[in-house]
């Protein structure tokens, strides 16, 4: 599957990146548990 989509992000480059990693900022309702430095999982809040 090939999905392709483009959008604009009106401010720069490096405050857009900090944004869209910020995964609670983003998906607050997910925590991202890491249990080793190059592995992670997500599981529901609660």
């Amino acid at each position: 599957m090939q999905l392709e989509n483009s959008f604009t992000v009106p401010v720069p480059i490096d405050e857009a990146w900090r944004v869209l990693l910020d995964i609670e900022r983003i998906a607050p309702a997910c925590r991202v548990r890491r249990s080793t430095p190059s592995t992670a999982t997500t599981s529901p809040a609660g």
